[in-house]
């Protein structure tokens, strides 16, 4: 499946297993795909989590940075309302440093530094100091495990297939 950017994914791996999904009611295979994809997900929440750095000094005593490890272990997966999505990144606490890690960021001194978004442009009060470049973390995690994470994904689905079709036998076993 080719993305915008000109990366190529090989989904060989789920051939044929749309066709299967059909066969189950829609309930079914929303839970299916659920529990599949959360499986896939939780492979790249690891990466993002190798991948994420640690202060190694100290909070010093006028300092609001983050406590050492706070980033690493405020990264989460997250289902999306229809559970065919899942999003991996910070929570609230850590999501504007992860952003600034992402992105790079301005060092302003006295006050707030200027920004556009769109047409709209703001002055800053702030004197900026200096530039901080980007550090990416979730993009290389997914470089690096999306392979991993869907046959992770495909795995669970196969598991998940069977176990339905162990238990609906079962079921009409026993009632027969």
């Amino acid at each position: 499946m080719p993305l915008d950017d000109g990366i190529t994914i090989d989904t060989s791996e789920l051939d044929g297993l749309a066709e299967l999904l059909d066969r189950f009611p829609l309930d079914v295979q929303n839970r299916m795909l659920k529990q599949s994809l959360g499986a896939g997900a939780a492979v790249f929440m690891l990466g993002v989590m190798e991948k994420a750095p640690v202060r190694t000094d100290e909070k010093t005593a006028g300092s609001t940075s983050l406590k050492p490890g706070l980033l690493k272990a405020d990264i989460h997966a997250v289902a999306g309302r229809s559970g065919r999505a899942w999003f991996i990144g910070a929570g609230t606490a850590t999501a504007h440093v992860l952003r600034w890690l992402e992105r790079g960021h301005m060092i302003v001194r006295g006050g707030q530094g200027s920004g556009s978004w769109g047409k709209r442009h703001r002055a800053g009060s702030g004197k900026t100091i200096g530039h901080v470049p980007p550090y990416p973390i979730l993009r290389p995690a997914f470089d690096q495990y999306w392979r991993q994470a869907l046959h992770v994904t495909a795995e669970e689905l196969s598991i998940r297939i069977s176990a339905y079709w162990k238990e609906t036998l079962g079921k009409l076993r026993r009632a027969a």
